[in-house]
């Protein structure tokens, strides 16, 4: 790591704003939970606009606000935000992450959707103010009878002619093309963190070259079906004949915990089964991974996934922590 990477990194500015930056992401995300222009309108550009896969362009806060609604007094709406990034400048940045949302009103929709979102400021000790959004649904399940007006993602068949566009590239829309020297940083920690963000977005959006980022050349691990498999070289194809029969599916996640030993670091990161509701401590598996730092990139260099539910409350992370870090807690088989 270069002496002005970390300068950069330790600057208590870049930190601040980045700190300030993920809070008004999850001021949007509340303000799209409560279908509300007010509180969206505190948080966006007067000329805030949305380009979303569902409901098409949208201008203003009180449509950008409302996008998921409108709600009838018998519908129950939850929704949530994961695996966010954030990459940019003290005054320009762009955020991605995952939602995951469902509307209940006797039967229930449930719904999936990516997100990329620029904010901005005058200068940096202004707010960050939300300029733009874009929102594609990724997989739904459920009674579509509760949005009949939406236009619901093509699952299960190739494509054809007629087929809606997409409205994120992964290639042209992600943040870390955007800003591949990302100096909105806030510590190692938070770095080590946001791999998983990279790796999840890799897979899920079919962006290669980001998965291939989120390896070192020599990693390993115990990959779910595939089983065991070594080096970059194989964990990527496995992983790309997997992901094309079954491009729906999204790695939500939370990182429980993470630890930082020089150049090594381990992260314990909670599977979220979306489908079933957000629950703070319940999840359907867990990875522990541990990286290597390569300039001011983490990668992974050796992952597994365990299956089963179980509450992070009856987990001791930091013991885990330790035997991922150390590679004695490593399942081969």
């Amino acid at each position: 790591m270069t002496a002005q990477a970390l300068a950069d990194q330790s600057a208590p500015e870049y930190a601040l704003a980045h700190e300030a930056g993920i809070m008004t992401i999850e001021r949007m995300v509340a303000a799209l939970r409560h279908d509300s222009a007010v509180s969206m309108g505190m948080l966006a550009d007067s000329a805030v606009t949305a380009t979303t896969s569902h409901s098409g362009l949208l201008f203003g806060p009180e449509a950008v606000g409302g996008m998921f609604g409108p709600f009838t007094d018998s519908q129950k709406f939850e929704l949530y935000s994961t695996n966010i990034y954030l990459a940019g400048s003290l005054t320009t940045a762009r955020a991605s992450g995952y939602l995951a949302g469902h509307i209940d009103a006797g039967s229930r929709l449930s719904f999936g959707a990516i997100f990329v979102v620029d904010i901005m400021r005058p200068d940096d000790s202004a707010d960050w103010t939300i300029a733009s959004l874009k929102v594609q649904l990724t997989w739904i399940e459920g009674d579509r009878s509760l949005r009949p007006d939406w236009t619901y993602p093509v699952h299960e068949k190739v494509w054809e002619i007629g087929d809606p566009l997409h409205v994120i590239v992964s290639e042209l829309d992600a943040p870390w093309h955007l800003y591949p020297g990302n100096r909105l940083r806030s510590d190692l920690t938070r770095d080590v963190e946001d791999t998983y963000a990279r790796y999840s977005w890799g897979i899920d959006q079919s962006d290669f070259g980001l998965l291939v980022s989120s390896y070192a050349e020599d990693a390993a691990g115990t990959f779910s079906p595939m089983g065991p498999l070594s080096g970059r070289h194989a964990i990527i194809g496995v992983q790309k004949d997997f992901r094309r029969a079954w491009p729906w599916m999204q790695h939500y996640g939370e990182v429980l915990g993470s630890r930082v030993d020089g150049d090594m670091a381990a992260m314990i990161v909670g599977r979220i089964i979306p489908q079933a509701g957000k629950d703070a401590d319940v999840f359907g598996a867990y990875y522990p991974l541990r990286l290597r730092r390569d300039g001011t990139l983490w990668r992974i260099v050796w992952f597994e996934y365990r299956a089963g539910w179980f509450s992070s409350r009856d987990m001791d992370i930091d013991e885990l922590l330790g035997l991922t870090l150390s590679g004695k807690g490593d399942r081969p088989e």
